[in-house]
């Protein structure tokens, strides 16, 4: 992900939002995650030292976006982990399984970009884009 970042950021009054393209669904669903914990804190003080197994199921891949998440913003507010990078093992349009790797959130460290309460279902949005795949997320800060 050298140099160009995988989503583009959306005009929100209130909100932030972000647009994530991928070839592959499994490939959207890391990007998304990336765009949200890029919004979150410098990515770049982030060590990748620990992996998390992550996994989480709903009814419908817009459902399943935000349960994914949602899934890692809990683990930032509950266990502290601050995630660099993603890599999905398993996913259908209803469950996914995946390792985020990271360390846990050093205020000394890492700066915090935006505080992020929650991922929002207003406009959320995954969808077959031509030969890939698109989703629109919103962020509550």
């Amino acid at each position: 992900m050298a140099g160009q970042k995988p989503y583009r950021m959306l005009d929100h009054t209130s909100d932030i939002g972000f647009e994530v393209r991928a070839g592959t669904l499994a490939g959207l669903y890391e990007n998304a995650a990336f765009a949200l914990f890029d919004q979150i804190a410098d990515l770049e003080s982030v060590e990748p030292a620990r992996k998390m197994q992550v996994s989480v199921q709903a009814d419908a891949p817009d459902d399943l976006m935000h349960a994914w998440l949602s899934e890692l913003l809990y683990l930032f507010e509950v266990k502290s982990m601050v995630f660099r990078s993603f890599r999905v093992e398993a996913v259908s349009r209803t469950s996914l399984s995946a390792v985020a790797s990271g360390e846990p959130f050093n205020p000394d460290r890492h700066a915090v970009k935006s505080i992020v309460k929650a991922v929002t279902r207003h406009m959320l949005e995954v969808s077959a884009d031509g030969p890939g795949w698109k989703a629109v997320v919103l962020c509550d800060v």
